[in-house]
């Protein structure tokens, strides 16, 4: 909730404090993913409260993925009361230009179907996008329009997303969330 209500505000009035990221049990994996990733999609302060030792190699390669926090600046103009599905974060980093978007489903019981339409994200049109899956490590191809995006209940998925120049690309890269090289 606080992210939603104040997200808006961050690095532009204050630095954002969300509250302490959890990735342990007796959240799944998915939940923690979820957690994780829009923590470290929108950038803000960033706490753990798990006992390091004590956790996982999974549910520490999570906090491996988003520390450090990143200097991002929200685009929203107001607070939120709704869950939104879809984060888009804007990258321009080492004149390489592309989006990483976190789909997020929060319903607890039922799967989701989410469509990512490029023009609706900003992409350019006509040209094919290179969709790659963060999370899983897995490229799911090049798309002209856009990607149906199934998640499962409580989970979310990071894909980037990079317009295809028609040379050799760097997509993505396994170190941050940002996918920054």
């Amino acid at each position: 909730r606080p992210t939603l209500q104040f997200y808006y505000l961050h690095n532009i009035v204050w630095y954002s404090d969300p509250d302490a990221l959890l990735v342990r049990s007796p959240l799944t994996l998915d939940q923690a993913r979820v957690w994780a990733t829009l923590e470290g999609l929108t950038g803000q302060a960033l706490m753990s409260s798990d006992r390091l030792m004590d956790l996982s190699e999974d549910r520490v390669e999570l906090l491996r993925r988003v520390y450090p926090a990143t200097d991002i600046r929200p685009l929203d103009l107001f607070p939120t009361e709704r869950y939104k599905k879809i984060w888009d974060l804007k990258v321009n980093h080492l004149n390489r230009h592309y989006d990483v978007v976190g789909v997020f489903n929060f319903d607890t019981d039922n799967a989701d179907q989410v469509y990512l339409n490029w023009s609706e994200l900003g992409l350019p049109k006509g040209k094919r996008v290179h969709v790659f899956d963060f999370w899983n490590q897995e490229y799911l191809g090049a798309w002209r329009e856009g990607i149906a995006v199934p998640t499962a209940p409580t989970s979310c998925r990071v894909l980037t997303l990079l317009p295809d120049s028609g040379a050799v690309q760097l997509i993505s890269t396994s170190r941050h969330i940002t996918q920054g090289p």
